[in-house]
């Protein structure tokens, strides 16, 4: 028989025009015949014969419940593939290296120097992670790769004899593995045979609904995940727990948890000379640094920019506007009294320090060589705070910035011109004989003098 080239219907051999859509035969160069094939097979009952669908494991016609010869086979193989992996798992006990055990010197080098500058804080999250992190998967070696391909994938038969054997096995496995210590290992193991388990029982419930045996095995395999699923948890949470309580005891150690304290506790400012001086500071939290006759200094939280440049603006109303530096987070700064008081703010911290005003009184310019290689200040006035062959130390009053960088200048003619090193109020410079001078304007009319060898 031949069939229509343009709309493939059978038509008569020899025939000139197509009688379904008339176009004509003569184009065609030779008949073209239709080939047929079959796809699939027809499955029959072989009680009553009628046509099976898939997914069907009793004869909608006769209640016939089909079984195949296969379906033990299937099982077995199954079965016997799960062994023979068990036992190269168990032949190869080497579990994949990973953490310590997979580094480098090098990088077992730099760990060691990183918590040995960090009190040991990543050894400790490094301890406790894998009690933190049990439903990650693990790293698996080529067998249990195998174990876990032939678990996920292996194809089943839809016979209900074959689903429930395979059920049956999935139970026994996940309580054998419920019944042993529980690790990261054998909680993915219970995961991945919990998940073949309702893979199967809803194949189970598509095919014969309400099967008991089905919702017997599946209720068993439920109970045993979460069984596995709570003790997974309980370590979960005791991992968290020990972190938490190491990492509190390492703030502690370090003061962190103090700083924390410090932030919300309010700050009380004593009635001392130094402490009156400070302006006040509204609700105020922070800790008391230093308390003494000589300075005063307290740390401030929580102190914005904004608030920063106010506190600025009151302490120079107060009087501190003598030999006023104010630069960005910083204000330095006199009161005609001779009190000095600093400022600095930094990540919402403000450390301020108050400094007595300095004994000063009429001194003798020392005789000694190291004193001969400097110029004789021109005031007399001051504090010589230490003096010795190899160093003076010498603060001077009642000199202006003018006195200062005439001072230097004289510093300058008597030999100090190498490797200078100079700003507005400060001067550094060394002789030819190796001496090193320090010459700055501290403020309030005092010029700060150093000389060593």
């Amino acid at each position: 028989m031949a069939f229509c080239f343009n709309c493939g219907k059978p038509i008569m051999d020899g025939i000139k025009f197509c009688p379904n859509c008339g176009v004509s035969q003569s184009m065609a160069s030779h008949n073209v015949q239709r080939n047929f094939e079959w796809a699939g097979t027809i499955v029959k009952c072989p009680s009553c014969g009628e046509d099976i669908p898939s997914f069907t494991a009793i004869c909608p016609s006769c209640g016939h419940e089909f079984n195949s010869a296969k379906v033990s086979s299937v099982l077995e193989e199954f079965i016997n593939s799960i062994n023979e992996c068990d036992r190269l798992i168990a032949e190869n006990p080497n579990s994949v290296k990973t953490g310590w055990a997979s580094w480098g010197k090098a990088k077992r080098f730099w760990w060691v120097v990183l918590n040995f500058f960090t009190s040991c804080i990543p050894l400790i999250i490094y301890l406790v992670t894998p009690l933190i992190r049990y439903n990650n998967t693990p790293r698996l070696t080529p067998e249990e790769k195998r174990k876990s391909a032939l678990i996920e994938n292996f194809p089943f038969p839809n016979e209900r004899e074959a689903l429930l054997e395979a059920l049956l096995f999935t139970k026994s496995k996940i309580s054998y593995l419920a019944a042993e210590k529980v690790d990261r290992k054998n909680a993915y193991w219970t995961r991945l045979w919990s998940a073949k388990g309702e893979q199967l029982y809803q194949r189970a419930e598509m095919l014969f609904e309400g099967d008991e045996i089905a919702n017997n095995a599946y209720r068993e395999i439920i109970a045993q995940k979460l069984r596995v699923s709570k003790t997974v948890k309980f370590r979960a949470t005791s991992g968290v727990v020990i972190l938490l309580v190491i990492i509190i005891l390492a703030f502690l150690r370090s003061g962190t948890v103090d700083s924390i304290a410090a932030l919300n506790t309010p700050l009380v400012i004593p009635d001392t000379e130094l402490a009156r001086l400070i302006p006040p500071i509204d609700d105020a939290r922070g800790e008391i640094v230093t308390n003494n006759s000589t300075y005063f200094t307290i740390e401030c939280y929580g102190i914005s920019d904004r608030e920063f440049e106010d506190y600025k603006s009151i302490c120079k109303s107060n009087g501190f506007d003598i030999d006023c530096e104010n630069t960005g987070s910083l204000f330095d700064a006199y009161n005609e009294n001779g009190y000095n008081i600093r400022i600095t703010h930094y990540s919402s911290k403000m450390h301020i320090t108050i400094t007595n005003k300095m004994d000063m009184n009429k001194f003798v310019w020392p005789d000694s060589p190291i004193a001969s290689l400097l110029p004789v200040p021109k005031s007399d006035y001051g504090n010589i705070s230490s003096s010795s062959e190899t160093c003076i130390i010498v603060y001077i009053g009642n000199t202006t910035v003018d006195d200062y960088k005439e001072y230097i200048y004289a510093c300058m003619e008597k030999g100090f011109d190498n490797n200078i090193s100079q700003t507005e109020f400060h001067y550094h410079a060394d002789n030819d004989d190796g001496f090193g001078i320090v010459v700055e304007y501290r403020g309030y009319n005092t010029m700060f003098l150093r000389i060593d060898d």
